[in-house]
């Protein structure tokens, strides 16, 4: 997965100018002063819906399909591990049933003058359960009460030789893997495995919530540089059309050579074309926040950010400490470590269980029996003419001659360990790299963030000494514009930088895991990220 997203601003030509000349004594009523403002910070999109940072964040977690699919992720292995942990549930056992069989006698088998069959009735009860055991044990307990009711079908035989009578079995038994299937390893490895994947879902929805929250920030900040821009792209516009206003009035009255307004309603037309991309950027990033948001085209709106771009942060951070920040807080790091333990658990149960499968068989039990007819007799034969104790003791082996299924089933668990092995080490590798980027690009766009706004501290001072100039009739209309030319590029570099700035301690906060995972965490986390007022006049 990529973490590093791309962003940009296509900022349309270079910004309007303002230009004030000094008038003669019959032109001054009809011209008025025109000043470019030294940051030109108008909203763009007033009258927009207004979103917060905080509000972004939350639409983000709430809404994103993304993270909606994580969740289902972690729903699915929850019941993954379920199922697994299925297999050892206790299960209560019952039977009952009931056998009526009429055995034809012939001649030579009849004992009693006329007897032609045996009829035998039987009613069977069985209650009982059976548990597995995490170390692969089988338990199996159960009561077993049966009323036979034997007799000769139209016998002469005296009265009472077909009498019901009433028999029992109590007993428990008991199978115990040796080999195959024996101990945790054997018989629970897929618990161990399910559980480990299950907290790997867990880290990996809180590292997609990360994921889009970062883009989410991302696009906002994107959308903050070009209001910003658009703000001061009409700015400049609106001052190059009251030029070209006051300069038609010199021109009228032989002030000016019509050469400088041919030069100044080019300069207007090149200022709307600039105003017309801005606006087409403004939209852009409109639809890039909706889909960074997980809205639809239903849900997206004319939204005017509430917050400015953060304040400079602190550049003086330790590369080391914040590389093993990264690694204790990052969730892939702890997603990827799960996956790595459950393919190791079940790679150990997929190599204990190609050994053949012999197992112990134990039983213990006893019989009981009662004459006597009737519901209270059918019970009472559990403890009624009990004679000793029944047991067994054995072995049972199966050996495969090629154990296909087992060998295969190895094979194919070492093959999904050495995947996840990879995956972590990978991660391992380049998130110091990745960690250094952000670090090495917050430093050196706050560095050029400090410049940028140095130019146009200086260039400030020189489109005025350029005005004196023009009044003091020393210099030229071309002069003055090219002059704000240079102020007007360097106001949008400015922003540019403040974009990459607010881009890059964005990255620093997602590469070092301090993005929001949860609604929760959201006005904590973003902290680091919200200007109060004023912060940047103070940081300029």
């Amino acid at each position: 997965m990529n973490r590093s997203l791309t962003f940009g601003i296509y900022f349309g030509g270079i910004a309007a100018l303002s230009l004030v000349a000094e008038p003669s004594a019959t032109a001054q009523s009809a011209m008025s002063a025109v000043g470019v403002p030294a940051t030109a910070e108008a909203p763009a999109g007033a009258g927009g819906v207004p979103l917060s940072l905080l509000d972004v964040v939350k639409n983000t977690l709430s809404s994103h399909p993304n993270i909606a699919a994580a969740r289902t992720e972690l729903a699915a292995r929850t019941a993954s591990l379920g199922l697994a942990r299925g297999s050892f549930d206790p299960r209560f056992t019952a039977g009952l049933s009931h056998t009526h069989d009429v055995t034809p006698m012939l001649p030579a088998q009849r004992s009693i003058y006329n007897e032609r069959a045996i009829v035998n009735d039987t009613t069977d009860l069985s209650v009982g359960a059976a548990w597995t055991t995490e170390v692969g044990t089988t338990l199996t307990p159960s009561v077993g009460l049966s009323r036979i009711h034997q007799r000769l079908q139209d016998s002469m035989a005296p009265a009472g030789l077909g009498d019901p009578y009433q028999q029992a079995h109590v007993g428990i038994s008991a199978r115990q893997p040796l080999l195959r299937g024996a101990g945790s390893v054997g018989a629970a490895s897929a618990i161990g495995a399910a559980r480990a994947s299950r907290g790997a879902a867990e880290h990996n929805l809180a590292q997609t919530a990360q994921e889009q929250v970062y883009g989410a920030l991302v696009a906002y900040w994107q959308l903050v540089a070009t209001n910003r821009q658009l703000g001061l792209l009409r700015t400049t516009e609106g001052n190059a059309q009251r030029l070209v206003d006051e300069t038609k009035v010199l021109v009228a009255a032989d002030q000016r050579p019509r050469s400088d307004l041919r030069q100044l309603e080019g300069n207007l037309a090149n200022r709307h074309r600039a105003v017309v991309e801005a606006e087409n950027n403004r939209l852009q990033a409109l639809h890039a926040l909706a889909l960074a948001m997980g809205y639809g085209l239903e849900q997206s709106a004319d939204w005017e950010p509430r917050d400015d771009f953060p304040p400079l942060p602190n550049v003086d951070v330790s590369p080391a400490q914040a590389v093993q920040k990264a690694k204790t807080t990052r969730s892939d790091i702890k997603a990827a470590q799960a996956s790595v333990a459950a393919a190791a658990s079940a790679l150990r149960g997929a190599e204990w269980n190609t050994n053949p499968a012999l197992d112990l068989n134990m039983s213990l039990g006893y019989n009981g029996a009662l004459d006597k007819d009737g519901v209270d007799a059918f019970a009472a034969a559990t403890a009624r003419n009990v004679r000793g104790v029944n047991a067994g003791l054995g072995l049972s082996l199966e050996l495969p001659f090629n154990n296909t299924a087992q060998l295969a089933d190895r094979d194919l668990k070492r093959a999904q360990y050495e995947q996840a092995r990879i995956a972590a080490g990978d991660l391992n590798r380049t998130l110091p790299v990745a960690v250094m980027q952000a670090l090495d690009d917050l430093r050196l766009s706050s560095a050029a963030l400090a410049a940028a706004s140095e130019a146009v501290s200086q260039y400030e001072f020189v489109v005025t000494d350029q005005r004196e100039k023009l009044r003091a009739g020393v210099g030229t209309v071309i002069d003055m514009v090219l002059t704000e030319e240079l102020l007007i590029s360097a106001q949008q570099n400015q922003t540019a930088n403040r974009l990459r700035c607010a881009v890059a301690s964005t990255r620093l906060l997602f590469e070092t895991g301090a993005l929001p995972k949860a609604v929760e965490d959201a006005v904590r986390s973003l902290a680091p990220l919200t200007a109060p007022p004023g912060a940047h006049d103070a940081s300029q």
